[in-house]
């Protein structure tokens, strides 16, 4: 993170809020924060669309640093 805030993060399955949304705080400035969850979701056959939405939930600026940033989706 930019500088001390914290970062709301949520899952959506086509469009809607799935699973319980996840807060990262940080305290200082600099702080490198890793979040990792699991959400399973019944859904139909077909194609779904599935997101990660991140924002800043503070006063303080948010960054996304780098390239390692995964979301695996999974037919069980």
């Amino acid at each position: 993170m930019g500088s001390a805030t914290s970062m709301l993060f949520q899952v959506f399955v086509n469009g809607v809020g799935v699973g319980n949304g996840k807060v990262s705080t940080s305290t200082t400035s600099g702080d490198i924060e890793t979040l990792a969850d699991r959400v399973f979701v019944p859904v139909p056959a077909g194609a779904h669309k599935v997101d990660l939405y991140w924002a800043n939930a503070g006063a303080g600026t948010v960054t996304g640093f780098g390239t390692s940033r995964s979301l695996t989706v999974k037919e069980l």
